[in-house]
């Protein structure tokens, strides 16, 4: 799952504990979690991430200017955050929502045997 956010998004901050949550869950099953920042300032980021303490994969997308979108971002065609993309071992799209609802009913759906 790639999961888009920023340390200035309070829906975002908001969901972590879920995140966690789930990925303690899932992770033995083969869930990975990725998370891509859409912070501007890499200082704001990182202070995100020592309070947070998100235990998957933490990146940064690379904006081009300062006023323009995320490479990442841009690719994905995402308007807003949070927002989330779930993907298959092959990498197709299973679900691309920014509703954590959507998530755990896929997860739920692909990941319980």
């Amino acid at each position: 799952m790639i999961d888009f956010w920023a340390s200035w998004c309070y829906p975002c901050r908001q969901a972590i504990p879920h995140w966690k949550k789930v990925y303690a869950l899932y992770h033995p099953k083969g869930l990975e979690i990725i998370s891509l920042s859409d912070d501007y300032r890499w200082s704001d980021w990182k202070k995100a991430m020592d309070v947070e303490k998100m235990p998957w994969t933490q990146v940064c997308d690379e904006f081009p200017g300062p006023t323009s979108p995320g490479k990442v971002s841009s690719l994905y065609i995402t308007t807003n955050i949070p927002f989330y993309v779930l993907l298959d071992k092959e990498g197709k799209i299973l679900v691309y929502s920014d509703q954590v609802k959507d998530i755990d009913d896929a997860l739920e759906k692909h990941l319980l045997f």
